[in-house]
């Protein structure tokens, strides 16, 4: 059983292997990174309120070509790696938009929109 159970593991670990998909990535430029802070009032009561951070954000923008992605991500996550102008790599999976680091690994943006290039 044990014999099996090893065999099945090395065919899954090698067919992931072998028949993994490509990430391909994207080339753009950093248009704009920065901080913020989110708030949200609480009422105290009927006639006051305060303002309270709801989150602490970073906001990113990327250019590639004519079309400028919009994302964000936590601020706890994100160390400052990248400044306006730089060169990235970047690709967007569903809902998020992955920049990737110098160091080869991937930073998970929470992708929001984007604008389309102008109609010609």
């Amino acid at each position: 059983m044990r014999f099996r159970v090893a065999i099945l593991l090395v065919l899954t670990i090698a067919s992931t292997a072998l028949f993994g998909k490509d990430i391909t990535y994207e080339q753009g430029k950093i248009v704009r990174i920065e901080p913020l802070d989110q708030k949200v009032p609480i009422p105290l009561n009927s006639r006051t309120a305060i303002m309270a951070p709801l989150e602490r954000l970073y906001l990113i923008q990327i250019r590639a070509g004519d079309v400028t992605y919009f994302a964000d991500c936590e601020k706890n996550r994100y160390k400052p790696e990248w400044h306006v102008n730089d060169q990235v790599r970047f690709r967007i999976e569903k809902r998020d938009l992955f920049l990737l680091r110098p160091n080869g690994k991937e930073l998970r943006f929470r992708f929001t929109k984007y604008t389309p290039p102008p109609p010609k």
